[in-house]
């Protein structure tokens, strides 16, 4: 190859090297991989989120600039909010894993699953028309009772799930929301591994909003 070429090669690489990271600022893919958000999102449905919705992230580092923080009815893409890859919850090690479900809580929203309910802030929750009950009735309710400081401290420590059992998935809190962190549940709510049980999405593990499903065919539009 003679120089002229080489450079029309390096410069065609390096242009294509800047437009791969500038789309990756823009829009990013994700697949769904378990039937948790149904029937918003099925399982094999690959979408489109946006990473930039809540800031741009400098590279190298999870700080956003501007920094947005998620809104409620916010379909999350986000890393599993721990950095310990020994660390198990939902049958296995999740550190590093991408998930996506939806905000329900914000800081300092009081967050409780009543029989399944779910109640913000003591009221129960409003029109929620993505969320679906699959089990017949609402599990057990686990005989384990925690003071209110240790049960907040516990759900926050992704310790919960260990310390008073399944039976959160429909007896749940109260929990206030942390600063920096949201809680995420997913649409399928009885088949769904989320904040109930592991505790908050911290504003670090946000990876970005999901937006648009764009396969298969018969399912491209928008997500609500």
């Amino acid at each position: 190859m003679n120089r002229e070429a080489l450079r029309w090669a390096q410069a065609f690489g390096a242009a294509f090297l800047a437009a791969g990271a500038c789309v990756s600022f823009v829009v990013r893919p994700f697949r769904i991989p378990t039937a948790s958000m149904e029937d918003t999102l099925k399982v094999g449905d690959r979408v489109l989120v946006l990473p930039a919705a809540y800031g741009l992230r400098f590279p190298g580092t999870r700080a956003r600039w501007p920094r947005r923080a998620p809104q409620g009815g916010d379909l999350l893409v986000f890393y599993f909010p721990t950095d310990d890859r020994a660390e198990v919850h939902c049958t296995g090690t999740q550190a590093g894993r991408l998930w996506l479900k939806r905000v329900v809580g914000v800081p300092g929203d009081v967050v409780e699953l009543r029989e399944g309910a779910l109640y913000l802030n003591g009221a129960r929750g409003g029109a929620e028309p993505y969320a679906k009950h699959t089990a017949p009735g609402p599990c057990a309710k686990s005989p384990v009772t925690l003071p209110a400081a240790e049960y907040q401290a516990s759900w926050e420590a992704r310790r919960l799930d260990m310390e008073v059992g399944d039976g959160v998935r429909d007896h749940f809190g109260p929990v206030t929301v942390p600063p920096g962190a949201v809680f995420a549940l997913g649409d399928n709510r009885d088949a769904s591994c989320d904040s109930r049980f592991w505790g908050p999405v911290w504003d670090r593990y946000a990876v970005g909003k999901a937006a648009f499903v764009y396969w298969p065919p018969s399912r491209i539009g928008f997500i609500r």
